[in-house]
């Protein structure tokens, strides 16, 4: 797609009953391809279905990747991201208002998430999953892990939510797992955060969203994600998800702050 033309995945009732309701579909399902062959979405907006995108490596560890840029995945019943042994890179990605997880990244894997933001006020019922969960284990048929190489980086990304805590994960020993979360505003209380792998994150801090109940995930004026972005991470994505420039004051997540009388011009 692009940015004033996006490409569109919901059900084909847009009547106002309909329009938000999640679940009325089943997901987008990538598996494995050839080396250098990676998937590509830009500028899409992915809704109401059970599960946005689910990528795994079926009968082998991937060789590609899914490239997912400019993009909204909102208002699913499941989960917006489901990661399976895959590599994902990710920039410029809204994931919210899900049923389970925004995004769970499994069985290892790469996965990098810029300037992203997983935000989940589900309201359809009760959700006990976190927005973020990860882990770097399979599971053979007798229950048992078998490790898996897990590689995992946020940066100047929003993680945020209802629960108190929205990142969770699950790791064993054997495998090589790294993961890192750089200039993050993040939602968790668990006694973990005070490791190595949060650099200069922001905790439990509402990112305050112009309109949570709207799908719009802009930060407002008081929001303390403005400006607490790391600038080097913002050069490599110069604009936003709506082309605002954001190299000069970088805010937090995927939308930089723009005031009403900038848009009205």
């Amino acid at each position: 797609g692009t940015l004033e033309a996006p490409v569109v995945f919901q059900g084909d009732r847009l009547d106002a009953e309909y329009r938000d309701l999640p679940g009325q579909w089943d997901r987008i399902w990538l598996m494995e391809g050839r080396q250098g062959f990676n998937h590509e979405i830009n500028h899409a907006i992915i809704r109401n279905g059970f599960i946005g995108i689910q990528a795994e490596s079926f009968l082998r560890a991937t060789s590609n990747q899914l490239n997912i840029s400019n993009t909204i995945i909102e208002n699913h019943s499941g989960i917006g991201i489901l990661g399976r042994l895959f590599a994902i890179d990710a920039a410029n990605v809204i994931v919210a208002n899900c049923g389970n997880y925004a995004a769970a990244l499994t069985a290892g894997g790469a996965y990098r998430f810029r300037h992203s933001t997983l935000a989940n006020q589900w309201t359809y019922g009760v959700r006990n999953t976190p927005a973020l969960f990860f882990n770097n284990f399979l599971v053979d048929s007798l229950e048992n892990p078998i490790p898996v190489n897990l590689y995992l980086e946020f940066a100047n990304s929003i993680i945020y939510g209802s629960l108190e805590d929205e990142i969770a994960r699950e790791l064993v020993a054997g495998a090589d797992t790294n993961y890192l979360l750089d200039h993050c505003l993040i939602k968790l209380t668990d006694s973990w955060k005070s490791n190595a792998v949060f650099e200069n994150c922001l905790f439990n801090e509402d990112p305050l969203f112009r309109d949570y109940e709207n799908f719009d995930y802009e930060p407002d004026s008081l929001s303390p994600a403005l400006g607490a972005g790391k600038p080097e991470i913002a050069a490599e994505l110069p604009y936003d998800l709506k082309g605002v420039e954001r190299v000069t004051r970088p805010d937090l997540g995927a939308l930089q702050f723009v005031t009403r009388l900038q848009e009205e011009k």
